[in-house]
């Protein structure tokens, strides 16, 4: 009955077809010729490639190039100037296509640009296969846990992920919260770099775009970066409630405080936020132990982290600091990690960061095809001492339990860290 299932399961992934879409015209090699040029003007290209890796990037160049037929469609493309921009570490950077516009002020799914989108060549041209969804959720449903295989969801769509190639998957949807997502369409790629990490390609939710990305992480059921868990997973407490302030300081015990950074945007609410926060517990923090919540941080400005950069330096000097990240803390948030581990007191919790820290993009320029339909970030800021830790993450000191709430856990790892400094006192 095993051996059935299995020969039936492989013959069902097997015979997957892609529908017979139309396709954007996209003429690829006249893409990749942008990619090729414009990126080796990134400093992170720059700090990166010596003679010889500049030819070894030239040559897979001309091999991406002399494979393309013409007849790609945008989303083919996509893929095969991943494989070029995959060479450089910078995650700032990350290649981008152009999805469907809408005014800033409109939703997607109102009515009649929800029958624009439809209608769109966009639309029409996105991968989308041929398959019983009843059968495809049913082999998904029966791949073992372990594998990256499954059925899963991000509150939006639910998807079977399915293996194309040997390391290769494909999300397809087989249903939908949304209406702008159809069964059958594909709403991700995933390729394993090693172990469990992913190359990445995925669609925003409204179609606004689709991104490339190095740093895709696969771990008890869960792809971290686009969200995607299986249905048999339970909760995972790895994320801020999404009703948690960006700012705010609370006494969580006698001996701990609490202190939550979500963000160093320079937009003006946020600063104002900041600023108000910062000057009401400057001077003021008077716990033994500080917890400082990065997590779901994706950076911003260094005027606005700086500030709290110095008055949590100078709690550690005396004093304990439990810094938490998890997969969504990037940028600036990793770079203040980074810096607060040089000082003794200091112990990093949680999980592995983005891993988006060695560049950033101060002045948001981009580079954009002729066509309009691909672009990138031109990185202007060199953090590169930090190369080490791009596309992988900060690495914690201590990993916590995703399936426990990590503020309890920290206050755990506290207590006991306080009981084996009075042993040794002792």
């Amino acid at each position: 009955m095993r051996t059935t299932f299995i020969y039936t399961a492989l013959f069902f992934i097997l015979n997957l077809s892609l529908v017979n879409a139309q396709k954007v015209a996209c003429d690829c090699k006249a893409e990749l010729d942008f990619y090729y040029q414009e990126s080796q003007n990134l400093i992170s290209f720059k700090d990166q490639f010596n003679k010889k890796d500049k030819l070894a990037y030239q040559n897979l160049f001309h091999n991406l190039k002399s494979e393309i037929s013409g007849s790609e469609s945008s989303i083919e493309c996509l893929q095969i100037i991943s494989q070029l921009a995959a060479q450089i570490k910078d995650e700032h950077a990350s290649l981008r296509m152009k999805g469907f516009d809408i005014e800033k002020s409109q939703k997607l799914t109102d009515p009649e640009n929800l029958k624009l989108l439809k209608a769109s060549l966009y639309f029409k041209s996105l991968p989308r296969l041929d398959v019983n969804i009843d059968s495809l959720k049913t082999f998904a449903q029966a791949v073992d846990q372990s594998s990256a295989q499954g059925v899963y969801s991000n509150q939006i769509v639910t998807v079977a992920v399915t293996e194309i190639d040997a390391g290769s998957y494909q999300a397809i949807v087989l249903d939908s919260e949304s209406p702008v997502w159809e069964k059958g369409m594909v709403y991700a790629y995933f390729d394993r770099i090693e172990a469990n990490r992913y190359q990445l390609i995925l669609a925003h939710p409204d179609h606004k775009v689709w991104y490339a990305l190095r740093n895709e992480v696969f771990e008890n059921g869960r792809f971290f970066i686009s969200n995607f868990k299986k249905l048999e997973t339970p909760d995972h407490f790895d994320q801020v409630g999404s009703d948690a302030a960006t700012f705010s300081y609370e006494k969580l015990d006698s001996e701990t405080g609490y202190l939550r950074l979500g963000s160093f945007s320079r937009m003006s609410d946020n600063v104002s936020e900041s600023r108000a926060l910062y000057d009401e517990v400057k001077g003021k923090i008077d716990s033994e132990n500080l917890i400082v919540d990065l997590r779901n941080n994706i950076g911003g400005a260094d005027k606005v982290a700086k500030p709290w950069k110095k008055l949590i330096r100078k709690f550690a000097k005396k004093n304990q600091v439990f810094v938490l990240l998890n997969k969504n803390s990037a940028s600036n948030a990793e770079i203040t990690a980074d810096y607060l581990t040089k000082f003794d007191n200091v112990t990093l919790l949680g999980r592995d960061s983005w891993g988006a820290c060695a560049y950033g993009s101060n002045y948001g320029n981009a580079a954009v095809s002729a066509s309009g339909l691909f672009y990138f970030m031109k990185t202007d800021m060199d953090y590169s001492y930090l190369l080490e830790y791009e596309e992988r993450g900060i690495s914690v000191d201590i990993e916590l339990d995703l399936k426990r709430d990590w503020i309890t856990q920290t206050q755990e790892f506290i207590k006991s860290k306080s009981r084996n400094y009075d042993l040794v006192a002792q």
